[in-house]
């Protein structure tokens, strides 16, 4: 067969062209789509693990310090703890206190490490709370201390999800006494 055009070459129409192009645009923007959400998915994912990992952190060294009491002073305000500890720097005095500005809790030291547990704008919420028993009663429970803390994830204001661990520990010790800051 001949062309009444000898010199036309096969190829593609306009309209051809523009419907592989817009399925080539939709092919592009649904692999865009995939990949937005997985890097979402994938920072909520080390929001999860850094938010695990202060709270090991923040928990391992507080339960530690409380194995090494020697004498409580007290809370404050229930944000603020306050006690003595015995262990290779001698009598120490540690103090816990919750920055509700920096959203942050501060361990701090006379003489060994003081630490913000890189916490800052990580504590939503945090509270302690000393619960002492009665001297009279037979089968005495040991005083304890409660920790409540909500953490949160830093990426909040960028995110759609919220990351929120609230966390409920008790300490124990027989060396919980009412004293400095009172019941």
């Amino acid at each position: 067969m001949t062309s009444k055009y000898p010199y036309h070459k096969y190829g593609f129409t306009i309209t051809e062209i523009l419907i592989s192009l817009a399925i080539a645009t939709l092919a592009l923007i649904l692999i865009s789509v995939i990949v937005t959400r997985s890097q979402v998915v994938y920072r909520l994912g080390t929001e999860h693990m850094e938010t695990q990992t202060l709270l090991e952190d923040s928990l391992s060294v507080l339960t530690a310090d409380f194995k090494a009491m020697t004498r409580f002073i007290g809370i404050k305000n229930g944000k603020e703890i306050e006690f003595e500890t015995s262990g290779n720097h001698g009598v120490e005095l540690v103090k816990y206190t919750f920055d509700e500005t920096e959203k942050s809790l501060k361990r701090i030291s006379n003489k060994s490490f003081s630490t913000d547990f890189k916490s800052r704008g990580r504590i939503d919420y945090l509270s302690f709370s000393a619960i002492f028993t009665s001297e009279t009663t037979s089968d005495r429970w040991s005083d304890h201390v409660n920790l409540v803390m909500h953490l949160i994830s830093t990426e909040n204001d960028k995110m759609q999800s919220k990351v929120k661990l609230p966390v409920i520990v008790q300490f124990y010790s027989g060396r919980f006494v009412p004293n400095k800051f009172g019941r």
